[in-house]
């Protein structure tokens, strides 16, 4: 399984290939040769690790792409490029600014009644959901 993992990020990392290897270590798992706990703390870690060093090595990718035609780059299958986002402000406009603070207040006074709620009448309440699932803390 191991190898699987390290092949995929030597080669093509299509969503197909990893579908593949999440169903390895799925079957692993429920053929009790991996532990769920021990998997879901390493995915734990992964997942820190790659959102930590997305942000750190950002600026060099953008930086990067800039040295390819569009600003466009196809690695190992992947093709990655510039995005643009953009996120306007309205708070010049009255009308906008009166809403915006009307819904702010609208929101503040739900999680009020909510709270409320759940601290006075927790078994009256209907149950919109409910599920059962596991939090991860890695060490520092």
């Amino acid at each position: 399984m191991e190898n699987n993992t390290l092949a995929l990020l030597q080669s093509n990392p299509s969503k197909t290939a990893i579908a593949q290897i999440v169903d390895q270590f799925a079957q692993a798992i429920d053929d009790g040769h991996m532990s769920a706990i021990d998997v879901s703390v390493n995915i734990a870690a992964l997942e820190t690790l790659a959102k930590e060093l997305r942000s750190r090595i950002t600026e060099n990718v953008i930086s990067d792409l800039f040295n390819h035609p569009k600003q466009k780059a196809e690695i190992k299958g992947a093709v990655v490029s510039i995005m643009e986002t953009v996120k306007y402000d309205f708070s010049h406009i009255d009308e906008w600014s009166v809403l915006e603070g009307i819904i702010q207040q609208s929101r503040e006074r739900q999680k009020e009644i909510e709270e409320d709620e759940k601290k006075w009448r927790r078994g009256e309440l209907p149950v919109k959901s409910a599920a059962t699932t596991f939090k991860i803390q890695l060490s520092k």
